[in-house]
């Protein structure tokens, strides 16, 4: 959710305010309802999340001229995918496991995304640094937090 903040917060900069207003309403939305239990507002939330986003990333960027966005786009769409099946395990196991193979595929065409624009921008790689502290921190903290109440899965 952290991530899918700090994306939308840049994105409010944008032309497409009131798309990003919208994504921040679900965004709400759903952090109250899993904060309060309220399980018809996530079942709501949840899934407008992701396309979203898709909706910011169309309207921002030229698709048809950058072929590339579409690997992004697949991306999202199978984030989305594995986020919608997670909701259904409580029904059947299954849906569990679909949704990590949605969360799996999704990833693999991030990872292609950010090779073809590696391949073509060299400046990426000096901006990473910047990149990185800050996630570095974030992962920190996330585990100073978690670790203690890992259990089993440490």
């Amino acid at each position: 959710m952290f991530f899918y903040g700090a994306i939308s917060f840049y994105l409010v900069q944008m032309k497409n305010k009131t798309i990003a207003y919208f994504f921040w309403l679900c965004c709400i939305m759903d952090i109250l309802s899993n904060t309060f239990g309220l399980t018809l507002l996530h079942s709501i939330a949840k899934p407008l999340l992701m396309p979203g986003l898709m909706f910011l990333l169309v309207a921002e960027t030229k698709p048809a001229k950058d072929k590339s966005i579409l690997l992004i786009m697949a991306g999202l769409f199978f984030g989305w995918l594995g986020d919608v099946l997670l909701m259904f395990e409580n029904i059947q196991p299954v849906f569990f496991i679909l949704g990590l193979i949605g969360f799996l595929i999704g990833h693999l065409f991030y990872i292609f995304y950010y090779k073809r624009i590696a391949a073509v921008d060299e400046t990426t790689k000096k901006g990473n640094l910047f990149f990185i502290l800050p996630v570095a921190i974030y992962v920190m903290a996330l585990l100073y937090l978690l670790f203690p109440s890992l259990g089993a899965l440490k």
